[in-house]
């Protein structure tokens, strides 16, 4: 016999207050599609893991946007989202994403909120991250060089940097010369077997010229020439989003005490997971249900 839609909808939870959708193979499974569905009916969107190593494309009213770290429910101006603290978070790809949103919604900032505990990604976790994966040669895992991997690296050994230090921004620009001069001083001298590309990788984080460095979104990103200029653009960012850089947990639980639609989106999948996906050819982060919990 039939189910009914009441039986399935129970199975599926698509009715739920709480749905989360995560890609059971290598990703590339159509999440998107039905995230993008199911957001139109949702009050808060969030992500939970990974960097802009996700994403997908989005046509709204004939026009293409690409999401790499806003969640889907950017496309629904009735909807919050959060970016949260398992997520890893390149603003200067943040902030391309949404100058992108201006024209569908010119208040779009106000909608998404990140988690004082969220890491920072710089422009030298992305040089550090090309590094690695030149030394690997033969045995390259074939990165994003995104940066997602050393930054998560930078969480682990505890001198990474996150949201809530923006806050605080004298000692937040204490903290980020030292992290870049330990980068600096671990990676940017020349070695004996450096490629052409790694020399030239290892001046430009020698020299912070993140410019010159190669650029995973094809020279759109930009870059800074200096120390100097990361910290005045990290001053801006500071200013613009310090009203929407929040305590995550207090955030959704009230959310959730309001009545509120819930839908949670995975990036990569689960077996790309770093626990229990296709180990070394994985991730940097917990892409199955665990991470929902603690991300």
């Amino acid at each position: 016999a039939m189910r009914s839609r009441a039986s399935l909808s129970k199975i599926s939870g698509e009715d739920s207050s709480f749905c989360v959708v995560l890609g059971a193979q290598w990703g590339d499974e159509g999440k998107g599609k039905l995230v993008d569905i199911l957001a139109q009916d949702v009050q808060l969107c969030a992500r939970f893991n990974g960097g802009a190593n996700a994403g997908h494309t989005l046509y709204v009213d004939n026009k293409k946007y690409a999401f790499h770290l806003l969640p889907c429910g950017m496309i629904n101006r009735s909807c919050k989202n959060l970016i949260g603290n398992g997520v890893v978070v390149h603003i200067p790809t943040l902030m391309r994403e949404l100058e992108d949103l201006k024209e569908f919604d010119p208040r779009a900032i106000e909608r998404v909120f990140i988690s004082t505990r969220a890491h920072i990604l710089f422009d030298s976790h992305q040089i550090i991250d090309g590094l690695l994966e030149a030394e690997q040669g033969t045995n390259s895992i074939g990165t994003t060089k995104r940066g997602i991997g050393p930054c998560y690296s930078a969480k682990a050994i505890r001198n990474g940097l996150r949201f809530g230090d923006l806050l605080h921004f004298d000692e937040f620009e204490r903290r980020l010369r030292e992290l870049i001069a330990w980068s600096q001083k671990r990676f940017g001298d020349p070695r004996e077997k450096d490629t052409a590309q790694q020399r030239e990788l290892r001046q430009a984080l020698r020299e912070y010229d993140t410019q010159r460095a190669f650029d995973p979104e094809g020279g759109k990103k930009g870059g800074v020439a200096s120390i100097e200029a990361e910290i005045e653009r990290y001053r801006k960012y500071a200013e613009i989003l310090r009203a929407q850089i929040v305590d995550s947990v207090t955030l959704i639980h009230e959310d959730i005490s309001r009545g509120y639609k819930v839908l949670v989106e995975g990036a990569n999948a689960a077996l790309l997971d770093i626990d229990f996906g296709t180990y070394p050819f994985v991730t940097s982060s917990n892409t199955t249900i665990g991470g929902v919990c603690t991300g």
